[in-house]
């Protein structure tokens, strides 16, 4: 491959940042969803949202070895149109072959997978270890065997190298890649010895080629097994159909929730949900003296509105009661706990009603 074509089909490094965020995405919704339903029906997936990790590997392993396999690329990748290819020794590109599908699920699914639980691993160690605690309970950890007590003191003496060197070498590759002195992204990438390529245009022709020749296989298939019920038959012409609509639907998912991620994080999002702050309600009147349900309890309000309207003096520590008046809080509290009204409006109240004022002295 000439150095020019070489260079039209790299990828460039926002490229490999986005489809890296786009898996990270998938994660995250697919999490979201299934606690909003687990909750909802409990019965049938609380232990699937309990044990997330390992039933979202599962899921993934059969999602990225069928893309894999169907179009040489990870699912993140086959959506912004990459492909992984080996350079073979005469310089030209390979695709890839079972053994380096495999060795590409072990890196994009078992070794991401080892990663997330050693990392809790270690948290939990280092947490005990920082507050003095005990390496777990002395109750369940007191007939421990040797080996798992060697394998915790290997793990906290190590992993901090491990962590380092993995999520070191991201910005140095990244920064190699930008520059062009490496042709692997990251350093998974490396050791599967793969890199990542534009698909051209022979590449999407032969996809689809590809395609309509397995589903044409499929259906002749089929129908060359008279033995099978019907019902079976169409089965399996649904299941075809399904796998076809998937393919459509999977990038459409993809691009609403990048559309959704986007949207919330927007200015348009922000300026169309926030409401204009209504405007305050009426005050309450003071009920007046002539009314027959004040009984006497009328309280006036006084000239001077830094006045307490029960003891008639400069108010001190005041407090407010849900009809808007303010009052010391030695007064309203005995007023309120011996009539639970307000003694302006007359309200019914109660003594958990008064909220304290903290003003400053020149307020009151």
């Amino acid at each position: 491959m000439g150095g020019e074509a070489k260079l039209a089909q790299r990828p460039s490094i926002f490229e490999i940042v986005a489809q890296e965020e786009m898996r990270g995405m998938v994660r995250r919704a697919l999490r979201y969803i299934l606690v909003k339903y687990a909750t909802r029906y409990p019965r049938y997936l609380l232990r699937a949202a309990q044990h997330f990790d390992e039933t979202y590997g599962l899921l993934l392993l059969l999602l990225e070895r069928h893309h894999l396999r169907e179009w040489g690329a990870s699912f993140s990748e086959n959506f912004y149109g990459l492909r992984r290819s080996r350079p073979a020794p005469d310089g030209t590109v390979r695709n890839l072959e079972s053994k380096d599908i495999r060795r590409s699920l072990l890196f994009l699914i078992l070794v991401p997978y080892l990663t997330h639980r050693l990392d809790e691993a270690y948290e939990d160690e280092a947490s005990r270890s920082t507050l003095g605690l005990p390496a777990g309970s002395e109750t369940s950890r007191a007939n421990e065997p040797t080996w798992r007590r060697q394998c915790r003191r290997l793990l906290r003496a190590t992993w901090p190298t491990i962590h380092l060197i993995i999520h070191g070498s991201v910005p140095v590759y990244t920064l190699a890649y930008a520059f062009q002195l490496t042709d692997f992204p990251s350093l998974w990438y490396h050791l599967t010895g793969q890199y990542l390529r534009r698909a051209g245009a022979e590449d999407l022709q032969a996809d689809e080629t590809r395609i309509k020749e397995r589903a044409l296989a499929r259906t002749l298939a089929l129908s060359r097994l008279p033995f099978l019920p019907r019902t079976l038959k169409r089965i399996g012409y649904l299941l075809q159909g399904a796998m076809g609509f998937l393919r459509v639907a999977l990038p459409m998912g993809v691009f609403f929730l990048r559309f959704l991620e986007w949207w919330y994080a927007s200015d348009y999002s922000r300026a169309l949900s926030t409401r204009p702050i209504p405007p305050p309600p009426s005050p309450l009147l003071p009920a007046s003296s002539s009314d027959e349900d004040t009984e006497g309890l009328h309280v006036p309000l006084p000239e001077d509105p830094k006045t307490c309207p029960l003891c008639q003096k400069p108010r001190v520590n005041p407090a407010a009661l849900p009809s808007g008046y303010v009052f010391c809080y030695p007064c309203i509290w005995k007023w309120v706990e011996d009539r639970a009204t307000c003694p302006i409006t007359q309200t019914p109240t109660q003594p958990e009603a008064i909220r304290k004022l903290y003003l400053s002295s020149s307020a009151n």
